[in-house]
């Protein structure tokens, strides 16, 4: 991303003064949206990586390790939620 930003900045500061064709320019606006886009999808996938359970218990058992993949709705864990325990 701060390359690609680099390389817009030097490309409006070129096309500014006349020494830069507006292809070139298009160009480098079109690799910074998709660098910034790339930054986005990144952010997001990073924050799908952590599993969070909807209340507080403890856990019964894991069916993963440490490092493991997943897909969607493959079991995590089981977990016990004591607060409906009588």
């Amino acid at each position: 991303l701060n390359v690609r930003q680099q390389e817009f900045n030097a490309s409006k500061s070129l096309k500014s003064k006349g020494l830069q064709g507006e292809v070139a320019y298009s160009t480098a606006a079109a690799n910074l949206t998709e660098a910034k886009a790339m930054v986005s999808a990144a952010k997001l996938a990073l924050r799908n990586t952590s599993v969070k359970a909807p209340f507080t218990g403890i856990v019964d058992h894991l069916y993963i390790e440490l490092g493991g993949f997943v897909s969607v709705g493959d079991p995590v864990a089981t977990l016990i939620d004591l607060e409906t325990l009588i």
